[in-house]
């Protein structure tokens, strides 16, 4: 059946609209039309119900009521095409609206294409990382400079002030670029990782694509995802930790020059060690990464629950979450700090010459200044982890939601 464009026919099988006045039903291929028409709008009308019936608006026509019970085809005719689109069923949304199975379909297949997810991932980590730099870098120098030097600093307070005194407030955020590249580079591969790592996950466990993982479950994924980001996060820390403790290894004597630009650093790194020489501290980092990492996700998946209470995690507020994100860097780091006290020491006294692997170093530390070194600089990095990791996973979970809504209202 040919109708002209622009033509709006929804022609209903059994003409329920009659039976609720108590009339008897139109004869098939009666015509039920538009009310009003809205040229121009493409979305279904949510939540628009009254006394039992939906609105709805098809293609860019105007909008049908139709009752929620009714479970009949519709014969939709769109403008420009001239024909009759028969028995386009109706599928209702959670919102409560109806949309065309076609419409339903094109939104699921985007959301579920590994591209897309990929991507809206890397965003939404790369935006939290940025946001963990930008809280909590003080803290992060103080902690290795105390981890490297313990000697040097009784405390927290301690190094503080010899900071501010030597360099100056700039001497805070020493390293900051590369730590901005680092955690970029970090949380964009880790939460990329993530999302692939939990469909791993589901695999091996033999669940469905979409169904939801449990709390450990989720951690082993960010424990595999770890492993991929180890690889980026360690040639940029290694720059950013020797940044940071450049003074102290130049008044030491340990270096006959120091270096105070992310260049200078990088060149000096080639010229020495060649490109391999920005994996030192490799195996360190991938032992801390690993194990904390499942801690991490662990601790913020299972925070997430309990404050949840039985509701969707993804209705909890910013509160909830950064008290999460801070409970799940609290227990990364309780756990790996004497690895990571390990690694800062390589990297940065490898500035110097050959420096011992991970176990020599370790055996030395404790041998000559006991287990207490290996916890040197904890304090600041508890402190950190609250409103680093807090702001963190809050700019992660909120960035990730304004994508994907975004790509729903496309």
């Amino acid at each position: 059946m040919q109708l002209p464009p622009l033509a709006l026919s929804h022609r209903v099988e059994a003409a329920e609209e009659e039976e609720t006045r108590g009339g008897r039903p139109s004869a098939p291929g009666a015509l039920v039309s538009s009310a009003r028409r809205r040229p121009g709008s493409l979305q279904c009308a949510r939540g628009a119900s009254a006394k039992g019936r939906e609105s709805r608006t098809l293609g860019r026509v105007g909008k049908v009521n139709l009752p929620v019970s009714s479970s009949r085809s519709v014969s939709c005719a769109f403008p420009g095409t001239g024909s009759v689109q028969q028995g386009d069923a109706l599928s209702t949304v959670s919102s409560g609206c109806f949309c065309s199975k076609r419409e339903t379909n094109r939104w699921d297949n985007m959301k579920s294409n590994p591209a897309i997810q990929a991507a809206i991932d890397l965003t939404a980590g790369a935006a939290g990382g940025t946001a963990c730099v930008m809280t909590g870098q003080p803290f992060d120098t103080m902690k290795v400079k105390m981890q490297t030097f313990p000697n040097l600093y009784r405390g927290l307070v301690n190094c503080c002030i010899k900071t501010y005194t030597q360099v100056g407030f700039r001497g805070f955020y020493k390293g900051t670029t590369p730590a901005l590249i680092a955690n970029i580079a970090e949380n964009s591969v880790l939460f990329m990782c993530y999302g692939f790592c939990q469909q791993i996950v589901r695999k091996v466990v033999g669940l469905e694509k979409t169904s939801k993982l449990s709390d450990m479950q989720n951690a082993a994924a960010g424990s595999f995802a770890s492993a991929f980001a180890a690889l980026v996060l360690c040639p940029t820390e290694l720059v950013k930790c020797r940044l940071q403790t450049m003074y102290e290894m130049h008044t030491s004597g340990k270096i006959a020059e120091g270096q105070n630009t992310v260049w200078s650093v990088v060149k000096d790194i080639l010229r020495k060690d060649g490109p391999l020489g920005f994996f030192h501290g490799l195996s360190s980092t991938l032992l801390r990464e690993v194990p904390g990492y499942f801690l991490f996700f662990g601790g913020y998946e299972l925070s997430r629950s309990f404050f949840a209470s039985g509701r969707s995690k993804d209705e909890l507020g910013p509160i909830p979450l950064m008290l999460s994100g801070g409970f799940g860097g609290v227990c990364l780091w309780i756990a790996v700090y004497p690895v990571d006290c390990i690694k800062s020491r390589i990297q940065v006294l490898s500035m110097s010459g050959k420096q011992a692997g991970f176990v020599g170093t370790f055996a030395s530390v404790l041998k000559n200044e006991g287990i207490g070194a290996l916890y040197s600089g904890l304090k600041p990095t508890l402190i950190r982890a609250f409103p680093a990791n807090g702001a963190l996973f809050l700019a992660y979970e909120y960035s990730r939601k304004l994508m994907m809504s975004q790509f729903e209202a496309y």
